[in-house]
């Protein structure tokens, strides 16, 4: 093998490698958005549940996380682009 060929194999073997890790670190990091929307579904699910009566508070709190539950799937759908 000619000296071109082999840096050429070596340098598209280390890409491959670099894209491999990348990939496996993007898909570690759903698993975690996942989980995340899950826990904010059950936490909206428990505010909606809660009686009201808490000075605005409940219904504050139910709003954030309805707006984080759309900013963690945001975030899932940007991560799949890449």
């Amino acid at each position: 093998m000619d000296q071109i060929t082999r840096r050429g194999a070596i340098l598209g073997t280390a890409a491959a490698a670099a894209t491999a890790t990348v990939s496996t670190e993007a898909l570690a990091d759903q698993d975690n958005m996942h989980d995340a929307v899950r826990y904010l579904q059950q936490a909206i699910a428990s505010l909606q549940r809660a009686s009201s009566g808490k000075g605005g508070h409940r219904a504050k709190a139910l709003d954030l996380a309805q707006r984080a539950l759309q900013e963690t799937r945001e975030g899932i759908v940007f991560a799949r682009r890449k």
